[in-house]
């Protein structure tokens, strides 16, 4: 029952992030700028599928009766998230080393996209790995 709370949380969470990249598309696009806009409608179309293909998964699971949560995927994002604390130590590393060519607030939204990134990339490579678990 949780599980179900928990996906619809999902579903809401997702439906907010298009619609509000689709009102920043909006907004650009009456304020003249076209390509910025266009970029926005892109980014929302990449999220679009990405959220259509992760939600799918979701659901057809927990319509065959798996749970969201099981021993292998705490366990896998246990081993992600040590692989992308010591790759996001050398993103930071980078960007301390170049920080007098980029603004503070560029290098702070940088590394923790790069942070964000490499948990991501570590999560997708541990999965595909067969011995764990």
């Amino acid at each position: 029952m949780k599980s179900k709370y928990v996906f619809m949380f999902l579903v809401l969470i997702c439906s907010l992030i298009i619609i509000g990249l689709t009102m920043l598309a909006g907004q650009l696009f009456s304020d003249g700028r076209f390509y910025e806009s266009i970029a926005a409608i892109l980014g929302m179309l990449g999220l679009l599928i990405l959220f259509a293909i992760v939600l799918k998964k979701i659901y057809i699971g927990l319509k065959s009766g798996f749970p969201l949560k099981d021993e292998r995927t705490t366990k896998l994002k246990m081993y992600a998230a040590g692989y992308a604390y010591f790759a996001s130590l050398y993103i930071w590393l980078i960007i301390l080393i170049l920080h007098r060519h980029i603004q503070f607030d560029d290098a702070l939204i940088t590394g923790l996209f790069g942070m964000v990134l490499s948990f991501g990339i570590s999560l997708i490579v541990l999965n595909k790995r067969k011995g764990l678990g």
